[in-house]
């Protein structure tokens, strides 16, 4: 029996790529984020207050994202993240592999063993 964690990969991640990604991300991700083999997570909270628009504070330069996501459900499993961060005035969403360098993944403790959740540092 493969066990999956459903929320952070089908609910979240998968959402995020249908609704936000190009077809060639479609076609990269969603089929192995179907069939099992890749973990998606969907890192978004920076703070302990709501994440919007005005306060997100992860920054793309070029090719680089730079800040930290909290509370990252399941992202210490995660093959990659889907990752809300400004690009200039604009807020995007971007696609980060869990093994590049300067990636650094930090599980936090929960009160649900069952559910990990980790910070990232990009």
């Amino acid at each position: 029996m493969l066990l999956l964690p459903f929320s952070s990969s089908v609910y979240l991640a998968t959402e995020a790529i249908l609704n936000s990604g190009d077809d060639s991300l479609k076609q990269n991700f969603l089929p192995s984020l179907a069939n099992g083999e890749k973990i998606g997570s969907f890192a978004h909270s920076e703070s302990n207050t709501s994440p919007t628009e005005s306060n997100i504070q992860c920054n793309v330069s070029g090719n680089a994202l730079s800040g930290k996501k909290i509370a990252v459900v399941d992202g210490d499993i995660s093959n990659f993240f889907v990752v809300s961060a400004k690009n200039g005035s604009n807020v995007g969403l971007y696609l980060v592999d869990a093994s590049s360098d300067g990636v650094i993944i930090e599980r936090q403790p929960t009160l649900d063993p069952s559910r990990s959740h980790a910070s990232v540092i990009f």
